[in-house]
C-alpha cells in the first residue's frame, strides 16, 4: 500500500517535473564548442602532401603493376646509361623495379591484414595478431587508461572544475520551487495522501492493531493510577464502549477529519522553498559526497576492460580501419615506392645508394624550411 503511494507520488512529480522543464535544459552548457570527429571523418590533406598522398601514392601500384606488365613484352636488354663518366647497365631494369614495387606493396598489404585476419583460429593460417591478443590488448588499454586517463582524481578533479554540481543544483532547486508552487501539484498530492489514509483506515484489521495497541498502552499508564483507572472505566460506561472500540470509532471518522484539515498542508508547502534556500549548500555538499563516492567505488580497470573484451573482432577492425584509413592505406601503398627504391639497390648498389642519400638530404632540407617558414 505505501508502495503504491510513492507510485503515485513520484508520478505526480514526473509529471510537473516535465511541465516545468525547457528542451535541453538539463544538457551542461560546454565552455567550447569544439567538434568532435565523427567516426567516418577521414583526415584531409592540402597542398604538395594532398598532390603526393592521396594522389600520386594512390595510383603508384597499378602504375608498377603495369610496368610488371609491359615488362613481358619489352625491358632493357643491351642498353647502357653513362653517368659521372661511368656505364650503367639497364637489362631487365623494368622487371626488377616492378617486381621489388610489387613485392613491397604486397608485404605490407599482407601486414595489414593479418592484424585483424583470421578472425577464428586456422589449422595453417593460424589467427590474426588482434583477435589473438585481444584480452592481453583489452588489458593493457583498460590498465593504461584507469591508470593515466579516467582514474578518480582525475574525474574528481573535472567535476569540480566543470561546476556541474552547482549548475544542476540550480536548476533543481528552480523546478522544486516552481512544483512545489503549482496549485495543481498541491491538490494532486492532498488527494493522493487523503486516498492513502482512507485506503489503510478502511482495514479493519489495521483499525484493530491500533485499537488493541493504544488500549494496551492506556491501560498500562493506569494500573498504578486509581483516580486515572475509575476517571477511565466511568468514561467507557458513559460511552458504552471499551477502549478498543472508542479508538476504532475514532480511526473511521479521522478520514473525515482529515479531508477537512488536508488544505493546511498548504501551510507546509509554501515553507517548502524557503528551507530549500536555507539548505541549498548542504545539498550541494550532500550530492558532491555522493558523487565523490561513487567515483571511488568504480572500477574503472575492470568496467573498461571487460567491454573491451566483450567487443567483437569485427567491430574492432572497423573501428580501426575506420578512424586509421586513409594511413593503412598510405602505409600499403609506400611499400611499393620502398619495394621499387629496393629494385634500384639491387640494381646498382653503389650508385642507387649514393643517389638515395642524395634525395633524402634534400628531401630533409625542404621539410625543414617549410617548417620554419610555416612557424
Amino acid at each position: 500500500m505505501l508502495l503504491h503511494f510513492f507510485e503515485q507520488l513520484s508520478q505526480s512529480v514526473g509529471r510537473y517535473w516535465k511541465k516545468y522543464s525547457k528542451p535541453n535544459e538539463w544538457t551542461l552548457p560546454s565552455s567550447s564548442d569544439q567538434e568532435l570527429p565523427t567516426q567516418g571523418s577521414q583526415k584531409k590533406y592540402t597542398g604538395l602532401k594532398k598532390i603526393l598522398l592521396t594522389q600520386g601514392l594512390r595510383w603508384y601500384p597499378f602504375f608498377v603493376l603495369i610496368i610488371f606488365a609491359v615488362s613481358y613484352l619489352w625491358d632493357f636488354t643491351t642498353q647502357e646509361i653513362i653517368l659521372m663518366n661511368s656505364s650503367y647497365s639497364l637489362e631487365h631494369l623494368l622487371r626488377i623495379l616492378s617486381v621489388s614495387g610489387l613485392i613491397g606493396y604486397t608485404t605490407n598489404w599482407l601486414a595489414i591484414t593479418m592484424l585483424f585476419k583470421p578472425v577464428h583460429k586456422r589449422p595453417i593460417m593460424g589467427q590474426g595478431l588482434i583477435p589473438r591478443q585481444k584480452n592481453r590488448i583489452a588489458d593493457r588499454l583498460a590498465k593504461t587508461i584507469s591508470s593515466e586517463l579516467l582514474h578518480p582524481e582525475l574525474i574528481s578533479e573535472y567535476v569540480h572544475r566543470s561546476a556541474f554540481i552547482q549548475y544542476y543544483r540550480e536548476l533543481w532547486v528552480l523546478r522544486s520551487k516552481n512544483i512545489l508552487s503549482d496549485k495543481s501539484f498541491r491538490s494532486e498530492v492532498q488527494q493522493i495522501m487523503l486516498e492513502l489514509v482512507v485506503r489503510i483506515l478502511n482495514k479493519d484489521e489495521f483499525r484493530m492493531s491500533i485499537a488493541s495497541t493504544i488500549e494496551s498502552e492506556v491501560n498500562r499508564k493506569v494500573e498504578n493510577r486509581t483516580l486515572d483507572r475509575i476517571a477511565l472505566k466511568t468514561y467507557t460506561i458513559i460511552k458504552g464502549a471499551n477502549v478498543q472500540e472508542l479508538v476504532n470509532e475514532a480511526l473511521m471518522d479521522l478520514p473525515v477529519e482529515l479531508e477537512r484539515q488536508i488544505e493546511q498542508l498548504d501551510g507546509l508547502f509554501d515553507k517548502l522553498p524557503a528551507l530549500i534556500d536555507e539548505h541549498v549548500e548542504a545539498i550541494e555538499t550532500q550530492i558532491t559526497h555522493w558523487i565523490h563516492e561513487l567515483i571511488n567505488r568504480l572500477d574503472i580497470y575492470q568496467f573498461i576492460a571487460q567491454h573491451l573484451k566483450e567487443y567483437d573482432e569485427s567491430k574492432i577492425e572497423a573501428l580501426i580501419r575506420t578512424s586509421t584509413n586513409e594511413e593503412l592505406r598510405y602505409i600499403q601503398q609506400l611499400g611499393a615506392v620502398i619495394g621499387t627504391i629496393g629494385g634500384l639497390v639491387i640494381w646498382n648498389p653503389v650508385f642507387s645508394m649514393i643517389s638515395i642519400a642524395i634525395l633524402l638530404l634534400c628531401l630533409y632540407l625542404l621539410d625543414m624550411l617549410l617548417y620554419n617558414i610555416q612557424k
